[in-house]
């Protein structure tokens, strides 16, 4: 049995299913754009909650999203700084 497509209304084939609860490691990467090694040693310090099915690495994309807004704010100097050194002071270079 067939239904009629009535208009503003999508057909059943059409609606999305539920995105994915969790993901392993390597899509943890892909999904923060960290590294493996920085996920890995944020684990180990509980920064990140990560659970285990077996010999596999479980990431909730809730702890994934929360983690991600908890790294601290990036500082910058204030655009038209007059008190800068030349670039090479600017890069960590000593001047002799």
């Amino acid at each position: 049995m067939t239904f009629p497509n009535v208009a503003g209304e999508f057909p059943l084939a059409s609606v999305a299913s539920r995105p994915r609860l969790a993901t392993d490691v390597p899509g943890a990467v892909d999904y923060t754009g960290q590294s493996r090694a920085q996920l890995y040693k944020d684990m180990r310090t509980g920064l990140l909650p990560a659970y285990k099915n077996g010999a596999r690495t479980i990431l909730f994309y809730d702890d994934l999203d929360r983690y991600m807004h908890a790294l601290p704010r990036a500082k910058f100097k204030p655009v038209g700084d007059d008190n800068h050194t030349d670039s090479a002071d600017a890069h960590g270079a000593r001047s002799r």
